[in-house]
């Protein structure tokens, strides 16, 4: 390698004289002598300097002037060969000294000293001349651009002379002056700061006031910001002041502003997406003896637009008691330019607008307004009706178009759908809903017992029994005086019948003058053997399901005959599968080969066992739900060109477009509604669990949680879960509206992660979103029952002096072991695949919205599937509504490679797109689409490469000093980059 070194600290010399003098052109400088005197008879200390001109733009005086003094002799003073020899340094800021020329004169020539450059122009230029006798020079320095930018401090001119052969010299000699480019280019100075605004088209204004125009003069070419620009990306741009809009001041300076068309690249992104420039001014001037322009740059600025904020996440929920809609928000607080996160603009008014679902938006109402900066983001609409579908948009409209849009909140300037705007929208269904569950309990001998489960308005309302023979719809009331317990979930009736005839069964209730119906069942007094439980495979097989039941008090002597049906979740029509099975057997199979993968199924299971009029008639029926494997894995490596691997990538799997447009949402939460069975699972082997749910155990139970506030049907407290009696979890809030689990806050307009790690008598709680606090406490007087049952329940507990839990669940998980914090922190906002270690129960509750009254566990432990699924109450219904922070995803290790497993697919396969993310990283293909299914249950190889470009920018100078190297290349990965 050859390092070319040049400068570098000041020469040192031994001074015999130093002194400091005043400038006759202002200030001091500061004059040394190798020499005090030469034989006694000259006065070496006989000096004189004086700075003639300074560098300033004000008079376009582009050069500094000085006149020093060389030498002290008498005019008529000769010695033959006598000359003059100098030197000329700069001190840069770091202190290091640049030589930037030499000259040298005979005293008996005429002609002025000639000057050498010997710092290749990189620091200036010079021009010297005699004054008067001789005896005095005038140098002239025009400094360069890198002159400014070395931050140029100081000028050291050293001189001698000399006679005879080189045989005798005067000793060296040198003036020292501070010199400033503060007169020349500063902040501020020739050109004005920049500020930024938006125009009400929501273009990008850039202006400047007081701008003195130097273009008039011969010696300035140019005068111009020099920007470079972060919005959605990074842009560098020139804004000359010749193409600005001028507004001339009375004392003959301009007002500049510039709307360039850089800004129309950027209008999907108005008013929403900040602005983060560095810029400088620049002048470039043509100097004396220099080839091209010489460009002077001012210090580097920066100049903010902040983003108006926009409605991050909007939310209608409905309070069908109170017939009233509560519209929250969250706004966004800060948006990135760049690497920069730039706080948004709250100058402005939320509009909450109202408009019926599937009419124009601009048909809206105006519900009510919120100042920009409110700290609580809310709107209570009481003026809804029943049974009524509305669409709420959340508007934030800036004061800057107030005044033009306030009456056209659904027509602002710039929208597009591409890209955050200023609004948001939430749908709401007003439906008045009252799900009741009816069923026939068969093991009463002596009556039809009907047993429902319901979910009633706190004051309860008045029943009706009603029936009609099977198949005939010819409804009649058995009773109509019944009253259910207000703070149950299940009641029952005692109908009287006979085994031979059977008949349709119905629960009905009024509530607002509207009647609601429970499920129809259809029974009659039971023989002696009954169906006493059904169970059909959930996941655990690929292409079947398993159809299993067990007969209680088989008749030995008499057939029974069975039916198994089947029919997809949420349809009406039965299909029959088989009618073959018969036996006295207390136990059968049945094997369905035709299952749909991804398609949730009730099964059914009919039993004849009975005759009457010499005809087998139906004795029993139980349904269940089945699935066949509903889940894939996608595997796949990202690196650079080069093939380095790169880590730390999110690779995120969303449903494609088409599929979100088809009605099923790629994921669910359950919304808990106050009393009811809510969410229950009974361990069915306790001596499984019974060391891990105990004093000296060490488990975690981890969710997503969103309470509702007393406005919607919640409690200030409430009892969210218990589990095995020994750890019960709440939340309490003193308004209805903030929520605490633990001192720590919950969000009201999102859902809030939980994980509660219990390890042998300690436990940890850890709450948030973003971050995930965390609070330590001992348990104590606990007292753990794995036999109690349910051994876990979520919702309609009323426990600890509380009430029922009202809101929304989410991603329900339970470990075997302690998660340590970072175990914690890398999965929970992401969507598990059910093989992690330890995880012992999983309900992610994304089974479809039309999956009501089942839930299923997706948990495996060395390849066995745990079935730990939940009972599921009328109280709990699928919801849309799921928490922005959780999503299906991988992550590349150290080698790049990723893995997505436990992909959900539904009625035969779904369309994904597979999206890598990264800060600013691109990537090539940006996007890829996969289709998921029975048939490509697995995909590997899905790559990607990373295609990022980074701006660089920067000097490169040679060893120890500030002389720049040109010519240099420079290598990234090994390749060459321009």
């Amino acid at each position: 390698m050859l390092v070319l070194v040049m400068g570098g600290t000041a020469p040192t010399w031994a001074w015999e004289y130093e002194t400091s003098k005043t400038d006759g052109g202002g200030g001091n400088y500061t004059f040394r002598s190798e020499k005090r005197e030469w034989a006694g008879r000259y006065a070496w200390n006989a000096c004189d300097f004086t700075t003639q001109k300074t560098l300033n733009f004000s008079d376009v005086q582009l050069c500094w002037e000085f006149d020093f003094r060389v030498a002290n002799l008498a005019p008529s003073f000769y010695i033959e060969n006598l000359r003059f020899e100098g030197e000329v340094y700069v001190v840069n800021g770091d202190n290091s000294v640049q030589q930037i020329g030499t000259w040298s004169k005979t005293k008996s020539s005429s002609s002025n000293p000639e000057v050498k450059d010997t710092n290749f122009g990189i620091y200036g230029h010079l021009q010297m001349e005699k004054v008067d006798d001789g005896h005095t020079m005038k140098l002239k320095y025009w400094p360069t651009g890198e002159a400014h930018w070395s931050k140029v401090k100081r000028i050291i001119l050293k001189h001698r002379f000399i006679y005879g052969n080189d045989s005798w010299d005067s000793g060296w000699m040198q003036y020292e002056k501070d010199i400033t480019f503060s007169d020349f280019v500063g902040d501020g100075y020739p050109l004005s700061p920049l500020s930024a605004e938006w125009t009400e088209d929501g273009k990008v204004r850039f202006t400047a006031t007081d701008v003195v125009d130097r273009l008039g003069h011969s010696e300035v070419r140019s005068q111009f910001y020099y920007m470079a620009l972060w919005r959605s990306g990074i842009e560098n741009h020139h804004l000359s002041i010749e193409d600005a809009t001028r507004t001339q001041r009375t004392d003959g300076n301009y007002d500049l502003s510039f709307t360039t068309d850089f800004i129309y690249t950027y209008n999907d992104c108005s008013f929403t997406t900040p602005v983060y420039a560095l810029y400088r001014g620049d002048i470039d001037v043509q100097m004396p003896g220099m080839s091209g322009d010489e460009a002077f740059l001012q210090p580097e600025a920066a100049v903010i637009l902040k983003a108006f904020t926009f409605p991050q996440s909007v939310t209608a929920t409905f309070d069908k008691w109170n017939r009233r809609n509560t519209v929250r928000w969250t706004r966004t607080e800060s948006r990135q330019a760049g690497d920069h996160d730039i706080e948004c603009d709250f100058n402005g008014t939320w509009y909450v607008l109202r408009y019926d679902k599937g009419k124009d938006a601009s048909q809206y109402k105006v519900v009510g307004t919120v100042e920009g900066d409110a700290a609580t983001l809310e709107m209570k609409d009481d003026d809804v009706e029943y049974d009524h579908e509305y669409t709420y948009r959340v508007v934030f409209l800036p004061k800057l178009l107030e005044k033009n849009y306030k009456d056209k909140l659904t027509s602002l300037p710039h929208e597009n759908n591409h890209s955050p705007y200023l609004w948001k929208e939430a749908a709401s269904d007003t439906r008045l809903d009252m799900p009741i569950k009816l069923a026939q309990d068969r093991s009463c001998q002596d009556a039809v017992r009907l047993v429902w489960e319901y979910c009633v308005k706190p004051d309860g309302q008045s029943w009706t029994i009603e029936s009609s023979p099977a198949g005939e719809n010819k409804w009649r009331t058995l009773d109509n005086s019944l009253n259910v317990d207000q703070n149950a979930s299940t009641a029952s009736f005692d109908a009287s019948g006979s085994v031979c005839d059977m008949v349709d069964y119905r629960v009905k209730t009024t509530y607002a003058g509207k009647d609601f119906y429970s499920n129809v069942v259809t029974g009659n007094l039971p023989a002696g053997s009954y169906i006493s439980e059904v169970r059909a495979s959930t996941g655990t097989e690929e292409k079947t399901v398993v159809v299993k039941w067990k007969v209680a008090r088989a008749d030995a002597q008499n057939d029974i005959y069975y039916r198994v049906l089947r029919r997809a979740i949420g349809t009406g029509e039965w299909t029959l599968l088989t009618d073959e099975p018969h036996g006295t057997a207390s136990e059968y199979t049945y094997i369905d080969d035709r299952p749909l993968a991804g398609s949730y199924y009730e099964y059914k299971v009919e039993a004849y066992g009975a005759k009457c009029d010499e005809q087998l008639v139906r004795t029993d029926e139980i349904i269940t739900p089945g699935f066949s494997q509903a889940r894939g894995t996608i595997t796949g490596h990202i690196s650079y060109g080069t093939g380095t691997a790169v880590q730390g990538v999110r690779v995120n799997l969303i449903k494609s477009s088409a599929e979100e447009d088809s009605g099923q949402p790629q994921f669910l939460s359950r919304y808990i509604e106050g009393a009811g069975k809510g969410l229950q699972w009974t361990a069915a082997d306790k001596e499984k669990y019974k060391k891990v749910l105990s004093d000296e155990g060490a488990f975690t139970l981890q969710f997503w949680v969103k309470p509702m506030g007393t406005d919607a049907g919640g409690e200030a407290r409430q009892t969210i879960l218990r589990l095995a009696g020994g750890l019960e979890m709440g939340v309490t809030s003193d308004d209805g509206t903030h929520f605490r689990l633990n001192n720590l806050p919950l969000s009201t307009t999102d859902f809030t992660h939980v994980s509660a790690v219990y390890d042998h008598g300690t436990l940890t709680c850890y709450v948030g979103t973003d971050s995930l606090p965390s609070a330590t406490a001992i348990a104590t007087d606990t007292s753990w029952n794995i036999d109690d049952a349910p051994t876990l329940a979520v919702g309609g507990i009323t426990g600890g002096g509380g009430q029922t839990f009202t809101g929304y669940i989410d991603d329900i998980r339970l470990w075997s072991r302690a998660l340590t914090r970072k175990e914690i922190e890398t999965n929970y906002t992401r969507i598990l695949s059910g093989t992690e270690d330890g995880l012992i129960l999983y309900w992610p509750l994304d089974e479809g919205i039309g999956v009501k009254d089942y839930a299923f566990d997706i948990s495996r432990q060395d390849g066995i599937y745990q079935l730990n699924h939940p009972e599921v109450g009328v109280n709990a219904t699928p919801s849309a509504l799921v928490p922005q922070h959780l999503g299906l995803y991988g992550v590349t290790d150290g080698s790049g490679n990723y893995i997505i497993r436990g992909i959900p697919f539904q009625q035969g396969g779904t369309n994904y797109e597979l999206a890598p993310q990264l800060g600013i990283h691109q990537f090539n293909p940006n996007m890829r689409s996969m289709f998921v299914s029975p048939t490509s249950l697995t995909a590997n190889n899905i790559d990607f490469e990373d295609v990022s470009s980074f701006p660089m920018e920067g000097h490169i100078y040679y060893a120890g000093t500030n002389i720049p190297a040109e010519g240099i290349q420079i290598y990234v990965d090994g390749d060459l980059q321009s």
